[in-house]
């Protein structure tokens, strides 16, 4: 059963270090935001994270990007077309470790 969630997470959600940062670039389908947002909580680095993804239009994976991202509702910097965002290691490190950190994925086309 670890395995599956290992694999759930890493894979449909996109949630996986990279070289020391934190990336995430998810792979959700459509009918996995059929009750709305979708959210998942891990640790990263010795920070806990609620990572909340949206798709008001009901996209399918290939068809949205992450159009915007908020970190603890601080607008994160997003290029057009992007399909994964990387947050440094050295802003996770500066989040308060004792808190719950909220990340939010827009994803749009």
């Amino acid at each position: 059963a670890s395995w599956y969630i290992f694999t759930f997470l890493t894979q449909a959600f996109g949630v996986r270090g990279h070289l020391g940062d934190l990336k995430i670039r998810p792979k959700l389908v459509a009918s996995q935001f059929d009750v709305g947002d979708v959210q998942i909580r891990t640790t990263f680095a010795g920070r806990k994270f609620n990572i909340i993804f949206k798709n008001p239009d009901q996209l399918d994976y290939g068809q949205y990007r992450v159009g915007a991202a908020f970190l603890d509702n601080e607008k994160l910097p997003t290029k057009p077309g992007d399909e994964e965002i990387l947050i440094p290691r050295e802003s996770i490190m500066l989040l308060d470790p004792a808190d719950d950190h909220q990340l939010t994925i827009h994803c749009m086309r």
